[in-house]
């Protein structure tokens, strides 16, 4: 498992390097979760989020992640964005559908136990469309 620390100097790195990382989502309580690109191996680029759970079922997530992908295939360019989801996670991949992803192979070493969607720039409608 990797630490706090970790996953920021990794985010740093990436928006360094590909211009991408991890957002702190805030509100006027304070912080309530993270969202961003990653890589997810193989070249691919994932979407996370990690939404703190007083406000699982309020739209934040769905919010934040269409948010990152308009940054993904708009300024970034990038082909594909993947997502990935624990199994047992059925909120989650809902989120991920509702932004129009679909299922997809696992993307080079990727864990078991997860399910892949992706999404093509050529598929995306953004917010304004």
């Amino acid at each position: 498992m990797r630490t706090v620390r970790e996953v920021v100097a990794a985010s740093r790195a990436s928006f360094a390097e590909a211009g991408f990382g991890l957002w702190l989502l805030r509100d006027a309580r304070g912080f309530v979760g993270t969202c961003g690109l990653r890589p997810a191996g193989d070249g691919e680029v994932e979407v996370l989020y990690s939404i703190e759970p007083g406000r699982w079922g309020t739209g934040l997530a769905t919010e934040a992640a269409r948010a990152v992908l308009e940054q993904a295939f708009a300024p970034l360019g990038l082909p594909r964005v993947l997502g990935g989801v624990d199994d047992t996670n059925h909120a989650s991949r809902r989120i991920l559908e509702k932004l129009g992803m679909t299922p997809h192979a696992t993307p080079g070493d990727g864990p078991s136990g997860v399910r892949w969607l992706a999404l093509d720039r050529a598929r995306w409608r953004p917010t304004s469309a």
